[in-house]
């Protein structure tokens, strides 16, 4: 049994222990989603209304993109997140929000990330209660994803013990200078490398930040981890769609290029994800080393990292 299987199974117990430890604890809490409408129609349908409605809620649509059959996502950033973005160390990664429609029969789901829970979870200086606020004009049924987490708990989040948390970032690749930071990345996009794409750029106001969502459609077969349906199918098999988890994020900051790690990003999006089973956590055990592999290689970074040893893995 390899290093790296061996870790995941120790993880596996500890998070065993971890959940039923606080099984008895009250269903209350921030969740990840917003469940904006749900109703009788089409993708196509819905696209139209609901630009006009982010537009009247004084949102701009920074990127768009259909990351598989009965899926769509919508990228959005604000006055507002902007403001959030440019007063938080690393605001840039809270600065998009993404709604989601999602085909179910012959219904139409559309979902959100909640503000709330992203501003806490990404650190942000700002509550972003007034961009929830924005979103809920468009429409409102309610909040989803878990039972909830408290504002402590999610501050300070990850999967279970030893797994990363928000600050412990793929640190990418350094270059001389914030422009060529940017320049790399943009040119690591246009090859779309293992089919990594562009869905949206945003710079942050008043600092040297720049963040990117990526969409990945790699070859499902031969880098199903590469994939955001292969990825998609195995987490969101829920009866509500979470698909404003997609797009990932990397964020030049200064001569930086980082990206959230995986185990964090994942888990935070999918608190109630199990560990083991068709659609647990234990079935993506190779995904965030692939992640930060092609991510480096991506935009400019060295790999393996010279101070680092990847024999084991």
């Amino acid at each position: 049994m390899s290093l790296k299987k061996v870790i995941w199974l120790v993880v596996g117990v500890i998070a065993l222990l971890a959940r039923t430890s606080i099984a008895a604890e009250p269903a209350v809490g921030i969740m990840p989603y917003m469940l904006l409408a749900k109703a009788p129609s089409t993708i196509d349908a819905v696209i139209p209304r609901l630009r006009v409605r982010l537009k009247n809620a004084n949102f701009r649509v920074v990127g768009e993109y259909a990351p598989y059959p009965g899926a769509y996502l919508i990228a959005v950033t604000s006055d507002d997140l902007l403001n959030a973005a440019k007063k938080s160390k690393y605001g840039g990664m809270g600065a998009v929000m993404k709604i989601g429609l999602a085909q179910v029969g012959n219904e139409v789901q559309v979902m959100a990330n909640n503000p709330e829970y992203i501003g806490i979870a990404y650190h942000m200086k700002d509550s972003l209660a007034e961009v929830k606020q924005s979103l809920r004009s468009i429409g409102y049924v309610k909040d989803f994803g878990g039972k909830g987490l408290s504002r402590k708990a999610l501050l300070d989040y990850n999967y279970t013990f030893g797994l990363e948390k928000f600050g412990d970032f793929y640190e990418l690749a350094t270059h001389r200078s914030y422009e060529a930071a940017v320049k790399e990345v943009e040119a690591g996009l246009r090859k779309q490398y293992m089919g990594i794409r562009k869905v949206y750029r945003v710079d942050i106001p008043g600092k040297q930040q720049t963040v990117f969502g990526i969409s990945m459609n790699s070859d499902i077969k031969t880098h199903p981890f590469m994939n955001d349906k292969y990825l998609m199918d195995v987490m969101d098999f829920r009866p509500l769609k979470r698909l404003p988890y997609l797009p990932y994020e990397i964020l030049v900051n200064g001569k930086q290029v980082i990206a959230p790690h995986a185990h964090f990003r994942l888990a935070v999006y999918f608190p109630d994800l199990p560990m083991f089973g068709k659609h647990g956590f234990g079935r993506l055990m190779d995904l965030p080393y692939q992640y930060e592999e092609y991510f480096t290689k991506l935009v400019g970074g060295i790999w393996p990292p010279p101070s680092d040893s990847y024999d084991n893995y």
